[in-house]
């Protein structure tokens, strides 16, 4: 008996401690700075409360490479600077992200002319492809993305929408299901500050 409601005391704190996390995240994002990606998902306690938690990353680097006669932008992201404000589903993802094999997300665009660079960042809005590397796998994914100006500086703003399945991966979860249930959906968001791309400066970007 007092097994039984040591039990539930436990349960009951476990509960309670990732609900008060999450609700954290569980609005829009709110980047901490001006070059960031996170993902967010959806996920439910105890069949009761949905919430969307969200894992931020603002230690990414950012690359105009050349690629032929063409160039294309490159964004590497380390897997293990990801925080959901919650260390343990943070190294879950890490998992998840294979970050064993290969420590950093690989994001890359579709190579394009110089001109058509010009063209798109003196755009408000454009569409793009983008190819994802995680560990030894590609994914072909397209994006929806604007420029906007940030105390006078400015950065690219967009996200894709896709599912955990699309990628091959398995949604993070605790306490083995029996706590909370992830969903498959999965959104992957970025603020990308043109003037920390580097060698971006090949391109005139009118203001």
């Amino acid at each position: 008996m007092n097994i039984f409601k040591l039990s539930l005391k436990k349960l009951f704190l476990i509960c309670f401690f990732f609900t008060f996390s999450l609700n954290a995240f569980s609005k829009d994002i709110h980047f901490k700075n001006s070059h960031c990606v996170a993902w967010k998902t959806k996920k439910r306690i105890m069949l009761l409360k949905s919430l969307k938690p969200v894992g931020m990353n603002c230690s990414i680097k950012a690359k105009f490479k050349k690629k032929g006669s063409e160039f294309y932008i490159e964004v590497s992201v380390p897997i293990e600077k990801f925080d959901s404000e919650e260390p343990m589903r943070d190294k879950e993802v890490s998992k998840i992200l294979k970050a064993n094999i290969r420590p950093n997300l690989i994001i890359s665009t579709k190579a394009y002319s110089l001109n058509h660079w010009k063209m798109v960042f003196n755009s408000s809005n454009f569409k793009t492809n983008l190819n994802l590397k995680i560990a030894n796998s590609e994914f072909s994914l397209v994006t929806i993305a604007k420029k906007i100006e940030v105390k006078g500086t400015n950065v690219i703003l967009g996200k894709v929408i896709t599912k955990f399945s699309s990628l091959s991966l398995k949604p993070p979860g605790f306490a083995w299901g029996l706590i909370t249930k992830v969903s498959d959906y999965l959104e992957l968001h970025y603020k990308i500050d043109l003037t920390k791309i580097e060698g971006l400066k090949k391109i005139i970007i009118k203001p």
